[in-house]
């Protein structure tokens, strides 16, 4: 069993590099499904963020609005470190226990955490390897400006509010550039799993 860490900013095809995983069998640990599903209704957790951030972040029938919780904290540094410490360890501690199962139930492929806060967290000294992708700035603000209906303000917010493009190179293992095409993603990932099947999974970093 091998675990990696997939990991990239808003924009850089971090979603897309996960689904094309999934479709070549590894197995996807969904780090913001995780979470999403640790705050449906009912939840402790999505009762703490009611108390923590106010009525004003959720719908009438009780569902939190991510979208707009979102935009509020990513311009408000201090209100995301609250946010993160309400939610964040629990989905630590979810993730780590299905890993934990996997290893129990010998599964013996590929399993990739797609986690955004990867870094941030920690969470790459629980992987194998943890892989970064990412792309040119123009190509992230446009690739956002066409999926999310967000100003080119509210772009760089989110981007200044995320760990500096630098300091994650710097951590990754693997540096996957989504600046290309579809084909070229497809490429760099084909040739990284090619590397973990053929056992060539060594230490040295490919940057």
């Amino acid at each position: 069993m091998k675990i990696i860490g997939l990991t990239g900013g808003i924009g850089s095809g971090k979603s897309t590099a996960s689904d094309y995983l999934k479709n070549k069998d590894c197995l996807i640990i969904d780090a913001d499904k995780t979470a999403r599903q640790l705050t449906e209704k009912g939840s402790p957790y999505l009762a703490m963020l009611r108390e923590t951030f106010g009525d004003d972040f959720f719908f009438d029938d009780g569902e939190l609005n991510r979208k707009k919780l979102g935009r509020y904290i990513f311009a408000r540094p201090e209100k995301k470190a609250v946010l993160e410490r309400i939610v964040t360890d629990a989905v630590i501690e979810r993730t780590l226990d299905t890993i934990e199962h996997l290893k129990q139930k010998g599964f013996e492929g590929i399993a990739v955490l797609d986690a955004p806060l990867l870094f941030e967290c920690g969470m790459q000294k629980y992987m194998d390897e943890s892989w970064l992708v990412k792309a040119e700035p123009d190509i992230v603000t446009e690739r956002v400006k066409k999926r999310d209906d967000m100003t080119d303000e509210e772009i760089k917010g989110r981007i200044a509010g995320q760990m500096p493009l630098s300091e994650k190179e710097a951590i990754a293992d693997r540096i996957i550039d989504n600046s290309g095409n579809l084909d070229d993603l497809y490429l760099q990932l084909d040739r990284e799993l090619d590397r973990l099947k053929n056992g060539e999974d060594d230490n040295v970093k490919n940057h």
